[in-house]
């Protein structure tokens, strides 16, 4: 796809897809929306797309000029080709008082969660992996950040893990066949 391509999202049959069209108007794909999520400012959006089997995680910008959001991203196959699980942006970058410090978590089959990260350069403003991890080979599932976005909760299997704001374990809990009995982990 150039980037004169046209995205026009639809509604079909309840289900949301993409359709990218050149600049004569001929439709050169159609996509499947997974899934999407925008940051706590509204400035920056993500989304998960399959065409077949094939996955792409996209960032988009919000041009404030124009009063849209224009792609500054597309990643193929970011979980080595498997699904896309779960995503969520971080809801704080206050701190560090920059408005291209946003970052993305990405929970995929392979097992992983991805840390995504913005940054812009003089070619425009680009998303890359920052860090990946995973818990014990678990199947990866939902991710979530505190109110802060100091810490990241992610989902493994039956494990709750619990990542500091540079993402290194800091606990997991799970549970015991026992439901009354809780076991912590480090």
């Amino acid at each position: 796809m150039s980037s004169t391509a046209t995205n026009i999202v639809s509604e079909l049959h309840h289900e949301t897809c993409v359709s990218s069209y050149d600049r004569q108007g001929t439709s050169v794909s159609h996509s499947d929306v997974l899934a999407v999520c925008l940051t706590h400012d509204g400035l920056c959006l993500a989304s998960v797309e399959a065409l077949g089997e094939h996955y792409v995680l996209k960032f988009w910008n919000y041009d404030v000029e124009t009063k849209t959001f224009k792609l500054s991203s597309v990643i193929s196959k970011p979980h080595k080709g498997r699904s896309i699980n779960h995503l969520r942006f971080s809801p704080s970058r206050a701190e560090f008082n920059d408005p291209y410090t946003y970052t993305c978590v990405t929970s995929g089959a392979d097992d992983q969660y991805i840390v995504w990260t913005c940054s812009q350069s003089d070619k425009g403003i680009s998303w890359s992996k920052d860090k990946e991890d995973n818990y014990h080979g678990l199947q990866a599932g939902p991710v979530g950040f505190s109110e802060d976005g100091s810490s990241l909760a992610v989902g493994f299997g039956p494990c709750l893990t619990l990542w500091d704001r540079h993402f290194e374990l800091k606990c997991s809990l799970s549970h015991a066949c026992d439901k009354s009995e809780k076991h912590f982990i480090r």
